[in-house]
């Protein structure tokens, strides 16, 4: 059979939800010595986006291997190595090809961010702004890792770079303002740094648009599919994991990362960040509504054994990606929406969600150049309608699973990080190990938007941090209702 057969055999197995075909499919590609390397980087990125991480890296490798030499092919594996969590391997490939192209010097600091060399990050960064000084991506990332001061060098840099910007791509002209706002915020100029905010995100809504009414249905659907009587008509996983995840709940810059890396610095714990296992591992599911558990449920000869499934599945794909290691804290954006399902499939595990001041959060979101599908977070308005719908689902799952829940104000806990840690050790029944000392120091990467921030000790700066833009945020005001 051709490969393009095969190509189409794997999306109908994925309408499908039958998983078990597409790893047999993948299976059969990488014995296909006639496959085109396109072909087998769309393979690994099937294999990726299922989380059969060890297939994907074979077929990435085999991908690889027909333009060795092609600066081309050098990214897209070190990109897929990278999204894989692969992120030492990615480096130490990219770094023996001994490239000195700039799309890989920025691949190099980029990677070197996550894992907490900023030095070394800003070294390549800078080496890539020399060469492409219009790069807005690059100064963005600069602009993350540093603080500006008047004298600095990288700022003058910066603002010499103004005025070949505009002979940039969109999304290099819309990364550049972001890393521009950041300067001016820096050097306390808030007015002129809202006003360079509001232009990048101008020119990134363009082609990135949210579909508010859409992701209102959706949620409407989960308030109204799950509740206390339909959840008790679902069995549950019955089986004891020794691992089960713990889950953080929470908006984007709300400190979910800071309190999944205090939780991480434990022996026994891993920081998982923003991976999507609930999302892939209920794929045979085809849906996240009551009725389809019901269904699903239907499919074995006892309704637990449905729920054991998905959490050997889940399980299944941590090893795949982590190896054998403890427990692993699971802090992906999209869990709010999936909290009865987890219910089902890891009864047991610790559950957290973080609550900020909506303004303080608001501001952050917009002030975040978000390379993901949050296309909500380009304008004030967006932000407050989905503000809207995660405080929804949170009054609703807190109402079902109440104490259930830790609520970890981030206000409070900066104030007393103390305090808040040993209660949320206590809620994941994790043995007290005073990481709170040490806990930016954790080596484990961080592949979010706050990867500098995770490095430092806890600080209260951003706590009020709106005051200084309120001149910007009126449109969040009036949709969200402050």
């Amino acid at each position: 059979m051709q490969t393009n057969d095969h190509l189409g055999d794997i999306q109908n197995a994925f309408k499908a939800g039958n998983r078990k075909a597409m790893v047999e499919i993948i299976s059969a590609i990488i014995k296909d010595h006639e496959a085109t390397q396109q072909q087998l980087l769309l393979t690994a990125r099937i294999a990726a986006k299922i989380g059969e991480m060890k297939l994907a890296i074979i077929v990435i490798d085999k991908f690889a291997d027909v333009k060795p030499d092609s600066s081309e092919t050098q990214l897209s594996k070190a990109s897929l190595l990278a999204e894989l969590g692969q992120v030492t391997q990615a480096l130490e490939y990219v770094t023996c090809k001994s490239s000195s192209h700039p799309a890989i010097n920025h691949f190099i600091g980029t990677v070197r961010s996550q894992l907490g060399d900023i030095r070394g990050a800003l070294k390549h960064f800078r080496e890539v702004v020399k060469v492409w000084p219009n790069a807005g991506q690059t100064w963005y990332m600069i602009a993350s890792l540093k603080t500006f001061t008047q004298e600095d060098s990288d700022l003058k840099s910066l603002f010499n770079s103004i005025k070949l910007i505009e002979g940039a791509n969109s999304l290099s002209r819309a990364t550049f303002y972001y890393a521009l706002g950041k300067a001016q915020h820096d050097l306390g100029h808030y007015q002129k740094a809202g006003e360079a905010y509001l232009q990048g995100a101008k020119l990134i809504s363009v082609d990135k648009k949210y579909h508010a009414a859409a992701d209102q249905q959706v949620v409407k659907a989960i308030v109204n599919s799950f509740n206390s009587d339909s959840l008790a008509s679902l069995s549950k996983n019955q089986l004891c994991h020794e691992f089960s995840p713990i889950f953080i709940f929470g908006l984007p810059r709300s400190g979910t990362t800071l309190i999944e890396r205090i939780i991480s610095s434990h022996s026994h714990v891993i920081a998982g960040g923003e991976v999507d296992f609930m999302q892939k591992s209920t794929i045979e599911m085809k849906g996240m509504s009551i009725q389809h558990a019901k269904a699903f449920e239907n499919k074995f000869a006892e309704p637990q054994l449905s729920w054991e499934h998905l959490a050997k599945l889940y399980l299944h794909l941590v090893k795949e990606r982590f190896g054998e290691v403890g427990t692993i804290v699971d802090k992906n954006l999209g869990n709010s929406r999936y909290l009865g399902l987890i219910s089902r499939v890891f009864p047991n595990s610790p559950k957290l969600w973080v609550r900020r001041d909506p303004m303080d959060a608001a501001l952050s979101c917009f002030r975040t150049c978000f390379s993901g599908s949050m296309h909500w977070s380009w304008s004030f308005e967006n932000i407050a309608r989905y503000f809207v719908l995660e405080d929804v689902l949170f009054e609703h799952w807190y109402k079902i699973f109440g104490d259930e829940i830790l609520v970890v104000p981030y206000e409070e806990f900066v104030a007393s990080p103390q305090i808040w840690s040993k209660k949320i050790f206590e809620h994941c029944h994790l043995s007290d190990e005073n990481t709170l000392s040490h806990f930016h120091l954790n080596k484990q990467e961080s592949v979010t938007s706050s990867s500098a921030q995770v490095r430092k000790p806890v600080y209260q700066d951003s706590v009020g941090i709106s005051e200084t833009y309120l001149s910007i945020m009126k449109p969040f005001i009036d949709n969200y209702g402050v």
